[in-house]
């Protein structure tokens, strides 16, 4: 097998200002492989580009998408665009790694274009039948040209004769522009930006890089002062030697006596010298922030704004940027991607469903829901009890009144009891367990476990709990055969959006069906039934 060569070079070893531009030149004309190197290499060891790449694909992670339908319409065109939107859903349901997809293609901002290879579902489960079987087997039972996958390709592996030709697939990353395969559009999506910031990130890494160097000399010249000495007065010629060697000693070590009538003298570079590294190396991390946020944020750690804390306003600053990333995003795969599926599955229909990507809808806690249902009432309207329920999370019954009618004259009061006469005395069973939120049902450990890998409050899963009940019910009866626990979880997978509505459940299909292979099955069994005791 050919090595590639750039896993052998390092192209930041004695790169100056000239050679970057080299590169830069040679990037317009097409030969991208060592550009694209040189901008990995940057962003790995600069820390302030390494900060705003990191930020921005969590803040990227964190959006929702959707497949959507324009409003206000009727008739014939509203049935169409729900039964596109339908179809786009499942089509989107099905690609395995697409929060990564979606990250690769909003890197195009740091680092001008980033590609997406289409991978069908025939091929890939021909590839995992050894390697993960159900799976395959999945796989195998759809078209073989639907996409299952849509995989990230490094951008050092694509080149081009010219700054508008088409685009070449470049698989050793040859110093070249005319190396490779001319791709096929239709098995790729691509997303090109004309300004990226890597431009800007790098030449402020190696203008940073002199100023490190600079103050390096600095200090080594002035963090030790340099010392000077003045001899006695009057010293003979043949002594001056031996009084140099003297003074010179004693200098160096830093303590020492030094003959009648020496003066020392040190030199002092004061706080300015120190300030213009400083000053220096500010300036040009602010200017790596500001170039990878599109000047919405000037510092990574400052105080933002005024309302709300520093880190409230700036974790809104990161996802504001995220979501004007994504909008240039949703457009690429809708373009490249949505747009394909409608014209195969609607010919000759007007396309009305598009695909999204947006900030996610602020979850309420249940403290601010009832204090808006308590403000609602005060003002003269009511929430209903439906409505709480759902946005609080609760199961929530109107209060029994505690208030004592009015006494009538000469009328007698009975006994409580004989008014409410006590329930019967029921003993709690041994086993039983606290009732969960959402209900009187059990809790299902099945749903804590899911609550806590996907970092959200359990009540959130309540419209599922009936199948996650289901589920765990299955995994601790060892006579139930694993494929058809696997066969129920991928039922939940699919059924999660139906019951969930509005709230993101990409990540909650994602961890069902990480939990649906053999081997994840068994030891999550194992694990609940060890709990269950």
């Amino acid at each position: 097998m050919k090595i590639d060569r750039l896993s052998q070079t390092n192209p930041l070893r004695g790169l100056d200002l000239p050679g970057f531009v080299n590169y830069l030149e040679r990037g317009e004309q097409g030969y991208y492989a060592d550009l694209q190197w040189l901008y990995r290499m940057v962003l790995k060891r600069n820390a302030a580009g390494r900060a705003v790449r990191r930020k921005l694909t969590s803040a990227l992670a964190k959006l929702d998408w959707n497949i959507k339908i324009p409003d206000k319409l009727d008739g014939e065109r509203k049935t169409l665009a729900e039964r596109q939107q339908k179809e786009l859903r499942s089509r989107f349901d099905l690609l395995s790694n697409f929060s990564r997809s979606i990250v690769h293609l909003a890197m195009a901002d740091l680092l001008g274009f980033s590609h997406l290879e289409k991978i069908y579902a025939g091929p890939l489960a021909k590839k995992l039948e050894g390697v993960n079987p159900a799976y395959a087997r999945r796989l195998a039972g759809l078209d073989p040209w639907t996409v299952a996958q849509l995989r990230p390709v490094e951008q050092w592996k694509f080149c081009r004769q010219g700054l508008f030709a088409p685009w070449e697939f470049n698989a050793q990353a040859e110093n070249k522009n005319t190396t490779g395969d001319r791709l096929d559009r239709r098995h790729w999506i691509i997303r090109e930006v004309d300004d990226p910031a890597a431009e800007i990130i790098t030449f402020a890494h190696l203008k940073m890089s002199t100023t490190d160097a600079d103050w390096d000399q600095f200090n080594d010249t002035y963090a030790v002062p340099p010392q000077f000495a003045e001899m006695p007065p009057n010293v003979r010629k043949e002594d001056e030697e031996r009084y140099q060697d003297l003074i010179e000693k004693n200098v160096s070590d830093g303590r020492g006596s030094h003959p009648h009538g020496a003066k020392i003298y040190t030199v002092n570079a004061g706080t300015d010298g120190v300030t213009c590294f400083t000053e220096r190396l500010r300036f040009y991390r602010e200017e790596i922030v500001i170039a990878g946020t599109g000047g919405i944020l000037t510092t990574l750690d400052g105080n933002t704004g005024i309302g709300k804390g520093p880190a409230d306003e700036h974790a809104d600053g990161w996802m504001d940027i995220a979501a004007e990333v994504g909008k240039w995003v949703s457009e690429t795969l809708q373009e490249e991607f949505a747009e394909s599926i409608l014209d195969e599955t609607f010919p000759g229909e007007e396309h009305l469903a598009y695909f999204e990507l947006d900030k996610p809808e602020r979850i309420r806690g249940a403290k601010e829901v009832f204090e808006e249902a308590k403000a609602a009432r005060e003002a003269g309207m009511e929430i209903s009890p439906e409505e709480l329920s759902e946005k609080s999370g609760y199961t929530v019954a109107a209060a029994s009144s505690t208030t004592q009618p009015e006494k009538k004259p000469g009328e007698v009061t009975p006994p409580p009891e004989a008014v409410n006469p006590p329930a019967p005395v029921v003993e709690p069973e041994a086993e039983s367990e606290k009732a969960s939120a959402a209900g009187n049902a059990k809790p299902s450990l099945v749903a804590a476990a899911l609550a806590e890998d996907l970092e959200l409050e359990e009540r959130w899963l309540s419209p599922v709990a009936g199948i996650l009940n289901e589920i765990e019910a299955m995994l601790l009866d060892p006579a139930v055969p694993l494929a058809e626990i696997e066969k129920k979880i991928r039922e939940a997978a699919k059924t999660a959006p139906e019951l969930l509505g509005k709230l993101n459940v990409t990540e909650l299909a994602n961890a069902l069906e990480k939990a649906s292979g053999p081997a994840a099955l068994e030891g999550l069994a194992d694990g609940l039934r060890a709990k269950s005791k």
